[in-house]
């Protein structure tokens, strides 16, 4: 029987879930676009990356001819864009417009293993484009219909958890070639220093995640789920899984997903997860009983109060280390951490990829790469070389638009080497002057190897990890003539942070599937495994006088700072590799078909960036105070967009009608639109009142209303201003607007046209936050809007407003202080109104002014960190309050009765006197940060504000939604 009702709650789901549309304008018009095609992908990618195209191009017509792991029979061809200007590691799916990006530059430290960066890209995020496509089915197939992509994929994120999505794809990536997430020892040691702990976590904490422990990711579990899956219930389970959990009409719209896991494993979720735990913590304890663990002494000795991470330790003399430390109430900064513990604060570096981070220095001075972002396309980024004085404590920057990574110090402090990564995938080493980062040599590199973490020998001789087709090696090269040998054979097995001392290259790699230290000697190649630990040893660094090994070693609460002896005779030499972990799932894994892909060569084709305007999705919107119906429009590269718009404002009682369009292919954003609403305003009426013969008007507000047509044209210029630890911004947008208005009643306004000038500016300048940070610790937002009637009209008139957030530190560094300033003026007794968005004191509604300024003064902090599990309704992660004292002055100036509304029928003569009233508020409101229905992260909750000049109702309580994720 059908289930009416399950629809119903379905459409009211979508609505509230959908997001708005992505950034345009991401990428500079100077790119020329070209693309090709097969059944299975259209891979737009910009002139100089065909190679890398027509790869990607056949991997994804492989995958999609093939039957491994089959979700279902749902093919159709997508969109891939190749994003080659920007440094950040990353890919994703997405719809409105249904389409892939991939950003191609690879990680230094390449977190999916030896692999072709481009490869595990496409096998990752082509799986995501499989799970799509097959969930349009059933109940989100209809709403796919009505409403367009966005609910299509609200309905799959709602029927399936988020670990599912993820952790299918990293199973894929591993089963289906020789790397993968899942071969990298990360993956296994997070929960295996939970497990053998004895720090177990259950279902509801780990799918949901927590503010107050460490809780591995959900690629992470979802891997070890679904290739538990794929091993005891057959290659064809996730399809199942998928079919049943879109199947409502049998399994209801709430827990479908459970449902399908009852159904075809006889076990719930939950007991499935805990199953699969306990079969891994078996195995591992198993394991580590044979392990000889390397004794090792652990330098921070502070208390961690939340989990904290000491990672890329490196000996600044014998004495003591820099580290890099970070927590979840503590972003990235430098420390100097002397080997009895003690520990100095140095400096925040700016943002940079953790897959990208790295560390070189002296006695004098530290490299690190940062990024930095061009002003105005969002997908052009940069890796810039940054140097810290330790005499001086300046910080400065040594290169300029570059993409530079991996900086390592020569022995004489006099060069640098760097990895030089460009767009169009050519890789270099660079020798640069430290002194102003003046380009002197570019080694050549004839066989066009990816390089990651160079380090030099002696001041002739480098050291470099390689990588290509899917393997990497060490090679040695002479920088005096760029000539090169493999010092290693190549290796399927991850491998990172290179390291020389004394005729050794130290490195981190995962020979025996548990990441450890490796030494190889420069003399014969020969490796030895240095180190034996049960949860990782990654970044080792030899102390100058060669006696101390120093590494970040994995535990329950963080990364730690080591050091051990160093001692070449307890050294291992290595033999057969045996992982720790692949050996567990074997059976699940298919041979590597990256060494089989076809090599078709498809026609090249010129692609318009403007190409593609498609109208994708339509759904309903409630954004306070105005409940909508929209028609979204966009292009896949980003440079057309566009929404049309019914709106009911349920402050002014009005509707509107409106569409607009951006065009953002050039510097400034071009818009167009469009609207017809029906608005109101109030209106200064004023009558006649005697005392003692003497005749005074006073104020009364009755409603104005009427009907506004508005077409406009306008420009926006946003500005990127981001740099070191501050996410900076400045938008301009200007507008000209030309305006019909009919009033419903005549006396209340003159009918009419009349231009007016539009101009808004956003400021923003915030601080990045921790991870348990509520709001930033310092910065400042500012948003500010004029406008003004252009021209002699009957409805003339002008707006100005201002609203601003100033963050300060707050006693707690989770604690936050924030005051809220505003300003607006607008002529009261002018017929014509300007949209009002005043931000005015908490639990009034709006007053009549000519002027009005406010100040709030807030104080939010954490109350507790419940992780409180209330079934499988709600997990509870976070309860937090704000604490606000608010206040708004008005004035009403003073003005001639000649001025004011023919309403008005008064036979005082004069002026009208200047008044003014106070609005004074304070309260607190209480929000709650949950996990509902294991599918979607909320934090709402409810305001009381308490109106110290009210007479009649002082106290007023608000719901609150601040945020909705899944």
């Amino acid at each position: 029987m059908v289930k009416p009702f399950l629809f119903i709650g379905f459409i009211l789901s979508v609505q509230l879930l959908l997001g708005q549309a992505y950034p345009i304008g991401l990428n500079p018009p100077s790119i020329h676009w070209k693309y090709i095609e097969n059944n299975a992908a259209k891979v737009i990618f910009p002139v100089g990356i065909n190679n890398q195209a027509q790869r990607i191009a056949n991997i994804i017509q492989q995958l999609s001819d093939s039957s491994y792991y089959s979700l279902g029979g749902t093919k159709g061809q997508i969109s891939v864009i190749l994003q080659n200007q920007s440094i950040t590691p990353n890919a994703f799916v997405g719809v409105g417009p249904f389409r892939s990006e991939f950003y191609t530059n690879p990680p230094q430290d390449n977190f999916g293993g030896a692999v072709d960066w481009n490869d595990l890209l496409t096998i990752h995020e082509y799986r995501h484009v499989q799970q799509l496509q097959n969930a349009n089915r059933g109940i989100v197939k209809i709403g796919h219909a009505l409403f367009g992509e966005y609910a299509w994929s609200v309905g799959a994120h709602l029927s399936l958890p988020p670990w599912f999505f993820e952790g299918d794809a990293v199973f894929t990536e591993t089963a289906l070639t020789s790397a993968g997430r899942g071969r990298m020892p990360y993956f296994e040691g997070e929960y295996r220093a939970l497990l053998l702990s004895g720090n177990e976590i259950n279902y509801e904490k780990n799918s949901a995640g927590s503010y107050k422990t460490f809780v591995p990711n959900i690629y992470n579990m979802g891997y070890h789920l679904t290739t538990a899956l794929n091993r005891d219930y057959g290659q064809r389970i996730m399809g199942d899984l998928l079919s049943d959990a879109l199947n409502y009409w049998t399994n209801g719209l709430f827990f479908s997903f459970s449902k399908s896991m009852k159904k075809r494993t006889n076990l719930s979720t939950p007991r499935f997860y805990k199953q699969t735990m306990a079969h891994l913590k078996s195995d591992w304890e198993h394991k580590a009983a044979k392990l000889k663990l390397t004794e090792s002494e652990q330098l921070n000795l502070k208390i961690k109060r939340n989990f904290t991470d000491y990672k890329n330790p490196h000996f600044l003399n014998d004495s003591s280390l820099i580290v890099e430390k970070s927590g979840f109430d503590q972003i990235p900064t430098y420390y100097q951490l002397s080997l009895n513990g003690n520990e100095k604060q140095l400096f925040h570096p700016g943002l940079y990829s953790p897959f990208n981070a790295s560390l070189s220095l002296d006695s004098s001075h530290i490299l690190w790469a940062e990024k930095r972002f061009d002003a105005r396309w969002g997908n052009v980024e940069y890796s810039n070389i940054m140097r810290y004085d330790l005499r001086t404590k300046l910080k400065n920057q040594l290169t300029t638009k570059a993409r530079y990574f991996a900086p390592e110090l020569s022995p004489t402090g006099l060069e640098l080497i760097a990895v030089h990564s460009p767009a169009d995938q050519y890789y270099a080493l660079h020798l640069l002057d430290v002194a102003d980062g003046r380009l002197k040599k570019i080694i050549k590199n004839t066989d066009n190897y990816q390089y990651a973490y160079p380090t030099w020998i002696n001041e002739h001789r480098l050291a470099t990890i390689v990588r290509k087709s899917g393997r990497n090696a060490i090679q040695i090269i002479n920088r005096d003539t760029d000539q090169s040998t493999l010092l290693s054979p190549w290796w399927i097995e991850h491998i990172a942070h290179l390291n020389y001392h004394d005729k050794y290259l130290f490195f981190d790699g995962i020979f025996n599937g548990i990441n450890n230290i490796y030494a190889i000697s420069i003399d014969d190649g020969q490796v030895y495994q240095v180190t034996s630990t049960l949860l990782g040893a990654v970044s080792p660094d030899v102390s100058p006088n060669g006696q101390y090994l120093t590494y970040s070693l994995y535990s329950i609460n963080g990364y730690d700072a080591h050091i051990t002896e160093i001692n070449v005779a307890n050294w291992k030499k290595i033999g057969a590799i045996n992982y720790s972990l692949i050996d567990n799932y074997q059976s699940t894994s298919k041979s590597d078909i990256l060494t089989s892909i076809p090599t078709e060569s498809y026609t090249v084709h010129d692609y318009k960036n403007t190409d593609g305007l498609k109208i994708h999705s339509r759904n309903l919107s409630y954004f306070t105070p105005d409940l909508g119906i929209n028609v979204f429009v966009d292009n896949k590269m980003a440079t057309l967009s566009g929404i049309a718009r019914y709106n009911y404002n349920l402050n002014e009682k009005g509707s509107t009608w409106s569409f607009g369009i951006d065009f953002a292919q050039y510097y400034p954003v071009i818009n167009l639109s469009a609207e017809q609403s029906n608005r109101s305003s109030y209106l200064p009426v004023y009558f006649e009142t005697e005392e003692n013969n003497i005749k005074s008007p006073n104020l009364k507000v009755i409603t104005q209303n009427w009907l506004e047509k508005d077409i406009a044209m306008g420009i926006r210029l946003p500005f990127n201003l981001t740099v070191d630890n501050f996410y900076n911004k400045i938008w301009i947008t200007q507008k000209v607007h030309k305006r019909w208005v009919q009033f419903e009643d005549p006396l209340t306004g003159t009918d009419g046209t009349f231009l007016n000038y539009d101009l808004d500016v956003l400021m923003q300048f915030v601080r990045r936050k921790a991870f348990q940070q509520i709001n930033p610790r310092m910065g400042i937002v500012v948003a500010s809007n004029y406008n003004k009637t252009i021209g002699q009209t009957p409805n003339a008139s002008f707006s100005f407003l201002i609203n601003s957030t100033i963050y300060f530190p707050g006693i707690s560094r989770n604690h936050s202080f924030y005051t809220e300033l505003a300003y607006h003026a607008e002529p009261f007794a002018s017929s014509y109104k300007f949209l009002d968005n005043f931000r005015y004191a908490r639990g009034y509604e709006k007053a009549p002014h000519d002027n009005i300024r406010s100040v709030g003064f807030n104080y939010s902090l954490p109350l507790c960190y419940p992780d409180l599990a209330l079934g499988p309704i709600i997990f509870l992660k976070r309860i937090k309050t704000n604490l606000f004292y608010d206040l708004s002055i008005s004035h009403l100036k003073q003005l001639s009765i000649k001025e004011i509304t023919p309403l008005t029928d008064v036979s005082f003569q004069g002026n009208v006197p200047l008044s003014s009233e106070d609005y004074r508020s304070m309260g607190m409101e209480l929000t709650f940060d949950f996990r509902f229905l294991r599918l979607v992260d909320l934090d709402l909750g409810v305001r009381f504000s308490h109106l110290l000049y009210a007479d009649d109702s002082p106290n007023s309580f608000e719901f609150l939604l601040k945020s909705l994720s899944f």
